[in-house]
């Protein structure tokens, strides 16, 4: 992600941070709102648009745990889909670390 970001016009550049700022921080909003009280197939739609966000910003710390967390609730695997939530808000944060200098 930070590659990606440096090969951007420095407008360019600040214009994408912050849009994924706002993009990750409301998405993650939503998540952890609905997270304990949807059935998994009306989450996995809200963490698809997560993962499909950080995979365009090429961050992998985030959309591959995502991803991960996508198919065990498509495939109603509640119990996996939870066990991949702390390490989707723990990549979440990194990347918003990340994110801070730019």
């Amino acid at each position: 992600m930070l590659k990606l970001l440096a090969l951007l016009p420095a407008p360019t550049r600040a214009q994408m941070v912050a849009m994924y700022r706002e993009t990750l921080t409301s998405q993650l909003r939503s998540l952890q709102t609905a997270f304990e009280g949807f059935p998994g197939e009306e989450l996995a739609p809200l963490v698809h648009k997560l993962a499909g966000s950080a995979a365009m910003m090429q961050d992998p710390d985030l959309s591959v745990p995502a991803r991960a967390m996508e198919r065990a609730l498509r495939s109603g695997d509640g119990e996996t889909a939870a066990s991949h939530w702390p390490e989707v808000r723990a990549a979440a944060a990194r990347t918003l670390v990340a994110l801070e200098p730019f």
